[in-house]
């Protein structure tokens, strides 16, 4: 870190991630700072500069690092490893000590567990320490019992349909059978000396889901123009059990979409908005992975005049980050992603961001966007505009190649993320394996792609053109 870089840091000023520390902290307190970063997002303590700003310096040498390596290993559980260093500005030295944002959550000092919140230290709270715990994947939470709900409150011939497709039916004749395999499911747990539903069973099986869970629910609109000051002339809360609420969301982006003109030469071609299999992959993603001990807030679906959002309460689940979105495998919810992935509602896990983005590469639209804000994670897709949002592929350019449709789209794919598998090439284009297997092997021996890796982990990587490149004619 240099000192342009500790500049940038000092006129931020204090936040989720930066702490500012005149002197040196006592262990106590040094160790409280240090956790409160690692629960939270990780960041910097910069130490000799003020509340305000001004840099002050301190002394800073070799017995100063090791103490707070030793604050690190000792005071902190479990222990920490922060880097140190020390950036000179205008004569005077800073002390910069780095924590990451912590991979074993919950962290503690002085027996406490302590988060960042904007320019502020505090102690957790019930609902942030559950999130915590899930964030590490020491706990599912829709493996947790509902204290409120009784058997009584699960439907369950709607448990029955779905235990029939796992198990013989002849083994669900009472309702014995039927709770029984509830409980291996997780589905059914036991609290002191009852048996009651989990917050997966009540949401996936219940009668009434949204009674003890008011906010399991999703929450549509569709906004006339670009944002949420315009009117609202549609909306819907949608409700019941977790597979409903996904056919309720699919369906009001379906009735809201609209047909938009596109002309290829002198044809005219309808497009239809938002491609549905996106839509719906979209909205599954986030009801099998939203942070449902985050009850003060439900999933949103916002429709506007140019683009749907999806936004959902929780961040992304340990080791998943936006980098590593669509290939690092996690869940927060077990039981649920289970049940609707036999349900037929999403794929393995993994896949589901893989097929939005090829589904909205197939429609030939922009690639969706994927962000973090806060406590949310939020999906962007952009839809097939008047404005002319729809990307075609670049035909001509995959004619001078002498590629075939299929092949197109691969390109213009390949222009978007950089690198296709065989696996996605099947679900961009719809062909076999084998067929895959051809055109991607053709591209390669013209050039466009180099193939690298083996078995399942080969990737055909975009070679991309110099500026003045062209291809063979």
């Amino acid at each position: 870190m240099n000192a342009d870089d500790v500049h940038q840091l000092i006129a931020q000023g204090e936040g989720n991630t930066i702490e500012l520390k005149e002197r040196l902290p006592v262990p106590a307190e040094l160790a409280k700072d240090m956790v409160a970063l690692a629960n939270t997002d990780g960041g910097w303590l910069l130490v000799g500069v003020t509340d305000r700003g001004d840099v002050r310096g301190v002394a800073f040498g070799d017995r100063e690092a090791q103490l707070v390596l030793n604050v690190a290993r000792n005071n902190c559980v479990p222990h920490l490893q922060p880097r140190t260093e020390t950036v000179e500005l205008n004569g005077k030295t800073v002390a910069v000590i780095q924590v990451e944002r912590g991979r074993q959550k919950p962290y503690q000092a002085n027996e406490r567990i302590y988060i960042r919140i904007g320019a502020s230290t505090r102690v957790a709270t019930q609902v942030e320490l559950l999130s915590m715990l899930q964030e590490s994947g020491l706990l599912s939470f829709d493996q947790l019992p509902v204290l409120n709900a009784t058997l009584d409150d699960l439907d369950l011939d709607k448990a029955r349909d779905y235990l029939a497709r796992q198990t013989d039916p002849a083994r669900l004749a009472t309702k014995r059978d039927v709770l029984e395999l509830l409980a291996r499911l997780k589905a059914v747990v036991r609290y002191e000396e009852r048996r009651i539903p989990s917050i997966g069973g009540l949401l996936l099986f219940g009668k009434d889901p949204q009674r003890e869970l008011m906010h399991s629910e999703l929450r549509a609109a569709r906004f006339q123009g670009r944002d949420v000051v315009g009117p609202i002339t549609d909306k819907q809360d949608c409700r019941g059990t977790l597979p409903e609420i996904i056919d309720q969301a699919t369906e009001f982006v379906r009735r809201n979409r609209r047909i938009v003109p596109h002309m290829e030469g002198i044809r005219r071609i309808d497009v239809e908005e938002y491609p549905l299999p996106a839509v719906r992959e979209a909205i599954a993603n986030a009801i099998a992975h939203r942070d449902y001990a985050l009850t003060g807030s439900s999933i949103r679906l916002f429709l506007f005049d140019d683009r749907l959002e999806i936004i959902s309460p929780g961040r992304l689940v340990f080791p998943v980050t936006l980098e590593s979105l669509g290939r690092v495998r996690e869940t927060r919810n077990r039981l649920i992603v289970r049940v609707l992935r036999d349900l037929g509602y999403i794929e393995d896990l993994g896949t589901g961001i893989r097929r939005i983005r090829a589904a909205m590469a197939n429609s030939g639209l922009r690639p969706p966007i994927f962000a973090e804000e806060h406590h949310q994670f939020i999906i962007t897709l952009y839809g097939a505009a008047a404005e002319g949002d729809i990307i075609v592929p670049p035909t001509d350019e995959a004619a001078c190649w002498g590629l075939n449709e299929r092949q197109a789209r691969a390109l213009a794919y390949l222009k978007a993320y950089g690198q296709i598998t065989r696996s996605e090439y099947c679900t961009l284009t719809g062909v076999q394996k084998s067929t895959a297997h051809q055109e991607l092997q053709n591209m390669v021996s013209k050039g466009i792609v180099v193939r690298q890796g083996k078995g399942r982990g080969t990737r055909y990587v975009w070679n991309r053109p110099a500026a003045d490149d062209s291809p063979d004619d």
